[in-house]
């Protein structure tokens, strides 16, 4: 793995390069992640395609952007296409990470070839009940304009990084014992850098914020699922904590042209849990390629 930076809206946006040989793929982390969270599956990526992972703006090592929301992470994947790649990419995308590829195959479907949306952060239906209630709160409580920076604020300074880090994995995944600890210590080693970074809490915050109101306007995302014309598919865990997984049912009904893989055993970080799952699905999506 390679890392590098380029310039993005008076700051930088954070690479790092996988190599491999074939069609480029970019890969989308999800809200508080990094482009370390593509790791396990990259090896099993590359054997085929040249992939790619970003650090959003203000995530990972990333520099800040005047503000943290889905446009502006939306304009720093466009512009890494157009500076790294130079053609269509597969953009391969987690959680937050999925909805913005979902934005950019929506308004700039010529530089997109295909998607591959894991667990994608999806509105969820009115009459469902979350399936963890106190988590969804939680959740919530962090996406709210001016309180969610608090929440985040007072959640970090009671945790240390081990501990942020432990509490993490033990929500987005279902068997947190299926990550390597090399992983689990460079997720910490990351959380302890981002500790010095002081834009890191306001690139949560207003990243969730605008998430959340992405989510509230289901007219908007209806259009913008509607739109979408790049061959698509959806990978998602039966057991996802984060986001339901009836409203990734409900994304499929939108949508029935798209491929749905639904994984038991697994929660919200396929990449992690089911990496050779998920090798496999980028693999359909790439021209040329039979699965195998």
């Amino acid at each position: 793995m390679r890392r590098s930076s380029i310039p993005f809206e008076g700051s930088v946006i954070t690479l790092e390069s996988h190599g491999g040989e074939g069609a480029p793929v970019l890969a989308i982390h999800g809200l508080g992640g990094s482009a370390g969270n593509w790791s396990l599956v990259a090896p099993r990526i590359t054997p085929f395609a040249n992939l790619t992972a970003i650090d959003l703006p203000g995530h990972g090592r990333s520099g800040p952007a005047p503000r943290h929301d889905l446009a502006t992470h939306a304009r720093a994947v466009i512009d890494v296409i157009d500076r790294v790649a130079g053609r269509p990419v597969m953009l391969l995308g987690n959680s937050m990470g999925a909805l913005v590829a979902e934005l950019v195959a929506s308004s700039n479907p010529a530089i997109v070839s295909s998607l591959v949306l894991l667990a994608p952060a999806t509105p969820r239906p009115r009459l469902i009940v979350p399936s963890a209630p106190a988590i969804a709160m939680r959740l919530a409580a962090q996406s709210l304009p001016g309180l969610g920076r608090l929440v985040t604020h007072q959640y970090l300074r009671r945790r240390t990084p081990r501990r942020q880090i432990e509490e993490t994995m033990r929500l987005v995944m279902h068997d947190p014992a299926r990550l390597p600890p090399a992983e689990l210590e460079r997720s910490v080693e990351l959380a302890r850098l981002r500790r010095e970074m002081p834009w890191a809490e306001r690139a949560f915050a207003e990243s969730s914020a605008s998430v959340r109101r992405m989510l509230l306007r289901t007219g908007r995302f209806r259009r913008t699922i509607a739109s979408i014309t790049t061959p698509t598919t959806v990978v998602f865990g039966s057991e996802d904590r984060v986001v339901d997984p009836a409203a990734v049912r409900w994304l499929a009904e939108l949508r029935p042209d798209w491929r749905v893989v639904e994984l038991a055993d697994t929660g919200h970080t396929p990449m992690w849990e089911r990496p050779d799952v998920v090798a496999h699905e980028v693999a359909r999506r790439l021209p040329g390629r039979a699965p195998s």
